[in-house]
């Protein structure tokens, strides 16, 4: 397969979530090994839920001419339904194939997981295997087509086993960690009789519910249980372990780019392609698994992780002054690329 010498755009929102860290790794693992460029566009929109700082944000996406690049890569599920057509659009009229990521786009190349499948299993197993009868949701956003699917899984189990489900006992969110927290201060002010399971579209959702539950007195698997969706590193690692569903995140990324790459070398591909997710049960719904990480790996990684931070911070310091004493523009550009360099930004 004739790989070398090409260049992907990466269109991404959000990376300091490990769901686009993890995609993103996929993309950057393959591409490393098969001599692929990547240019990544990144936008941090949608968490001040401010239009205007927003709009800022993700003008960063006018800036790639996409007639350049031999391929493209969205993660469009970061961004808007309306922002991810847009830029599809572009990309048609550059005549540059493209893989969409977890939301389909006109007629480029989809790679999706099966959502609907494990939601069912994981809100099947809270009813026959810990008899909730009161089930609560707290979905991502309405215009999302994995949230959606979720809800509608959820719904439908509920439906098979002939339990109401009243409006008040969804709450729409928008993947946030703040959604968690609203999520259980309307259900506990929603009037209806609390729930024997809380479902959650997602982990970060997941998460901060059980915070707010305990910080109320609920506890969690005791009074109440929790499943969230994604199986990232902080629902592992919480306490309560979160039973969740582990999705194929890295192979997405991967299997993104290697789309590009046989498309460039002349091969006819499918044009959708769905994996699987895998659902598990742990502690948050009163499961108890076995550790897969001993304590003491976990500990010196989190160590690591405080040690990675406070020398980022002084870089970010130390470059701060840098900057401040160049007497001119090209000065100015050396200081940034030495201090860029040493955080190595290129890893992001």
């Amino acid at each position: 397969m004739a790989n070398t010498n090409l260049t992907i755009a990466v269109i991404a929102s959000g990376i300091d979530e490990e769901y686009q860290q993890s995609i993103l790794s996929g993309i950057h693992r393959y591409a490393a090994q098969h001599h692929v460029n990547t240019a990544h566009f990144i936008a941090f929109g949608g968490i001040l839920a401010n239009p205007k700082y927003d709009q800022g944000e993700y003008n960063i996406f006018e800036l790639p001419n996409f007639s350049l690049f031999d391929g493209a890569i969205l993660l469009s599920n970061t961004f808007s339904s309306d922002l991810a057509e847009s830029l599809w659009e572009r990309i048609r009229k550059a005549g540059i194939p493209a893989v969409s990521i977890d939301r389909e786009l006109g007629d480029c190349y989809f790679i999706g997981v099966r959502n609907a499948p494990a939601m069912e299993q994981i809100t099947t197993h809270f009813i026959k295997k810990h008899g909730a009868k009161r089930l609560n949701f707290i979905s991502g956003p309405d215009d999302n087509t994995e949230s959606s699917a979720r809800l509608d899984a959820f719904r439908r189990v509920l439906e098979e086993h002939g339990i109401p489900l009243e409006p008040e006992r969804i709450y729409h969110g928008s993947f946030r960690a703040k959604d968690g927290r609203r999520a259980v201060e309307a259900f506990l002010s929603s009037g209806l009789e609390f729930p024997d399971a809380i479902v959650c579209a997602n982990d970060t959702m997941a998460i901060s519910a059980v915070l707010a539950l305990e910080a109320n007195g609920i506890r969690v698997p005791d009074d109440v249980i929790v499943s969230g969706f994604d199986n990232i590193y902080n629902a592992r690692h919480f306490s309560p372990a979160l039973t969740t569903v582990e999705r194929p995140l890295m192979q997405s990324g991967a299997l993104a780019c290697e789309l590009i790459c046989r498309h460039a070398a002349g091969e006819e591909l499918p044009r959708v392609q769905e994996l699987n997710a895998v659902p598990i049960c742990a502690e948050s719904c009163g499961c108890q698994v076995k550790q897969k990480e001993d304590v003491r790996v976990f500990k010196k990684r989190n160590y690591q992780t405080i040690e990675n931070t406070r020398h980022d911070i002084s870089l970010c310091n130390q470059m701060s002054c840098a900057l401040v004493e160049c007497d001119s523009f090209a000065e100015y550009l050396d200081t940034l690329k030495n201090y860029i360099l040493k955080l190595k930004c290129e890893e992001v």
